[in-house]
């Protein structure tokens, strides 16, 4: 719930490449992530310092350590937070698609969404966020809230014009108000 500067690149590439993993994630891959295919001689040493460093503004649970490698609590996690609390589909409560999409700041991985280890992740949680934000407007429209929809999906297909289900679901929400000039030109 607070915000916490992290200031070295490595760091916080460290902690996406963490937050992508699904338990915990080896040094071997973690150096490579962090360093290619030209490591440092003192990239494991450098890796504990980071994590050490991290823990140290984080709070010490934040990194576990494991025979392995490391491991974020996954309770820190947004994002995993977020996939919690749209995990029971069909969700139907405006409130909780609300709350699960409160938890987003940004792209996926920030400034790393275009890593090569953190890609796949980053393109299926944008999927996974798009999904949802459909999934809230059509709630909406459901409710009879003609206003939120049309504009969370103007903005959506704005953002994403190859997506059919925001187009379609769009133009019921611009019937549904009464504006077929708008309806007929989506």
């Amino acid at each position: 719930g607070q915000t916490r500067p992290i200031g070295s690149p490595k760091q916080r590439l460290l902690i996406a490449v963490l937050a992508a993993g699904r338990g915990p994630v080896s040094r071997n891959r973690l150096i490579d992530a962090l360093w290619g295919d030209e490591p440092p001689s003192s990239a494991t040493a450098t890796l504990m310092g980071y994590v050490s460093r991290l823990r140290a503004t984080l709070g010490s649970d934040f990194i576990a350590s494991h025979p392995e490698g490391y491991e974020l609590n996954a309770d820190a996690i947004d994002v995993r937070q977020f996939e919690s609390l749209i995990g029971e589909w069909p969700i139907n409560e405006a409130s909780d698609l609300e709350g699960a999409l409160a938890l987003w700041h940004g792209e996926a991985f920030g400034e790393f969404s275009a890593h090569p280890f953190l890609l796949g992740e980053a393109r299926r949680l944008h999927e996974l966020r798009t999904h949802t934000r459909i999934q809230l407007a059509n709630s909406y429209l459901n409710d009879g809230d003609l206003a939120r929809p049309i504009s969370m999906l103007e903005a959506l297909v704005a953002d994403e014009p190859s997506r059919e289900d925001a187009w379609v679901l769009l133009v019921q929400a611009l019937l549904a108000a009464g504006r077929l000039a708008d309806a007929a030109r989506a």
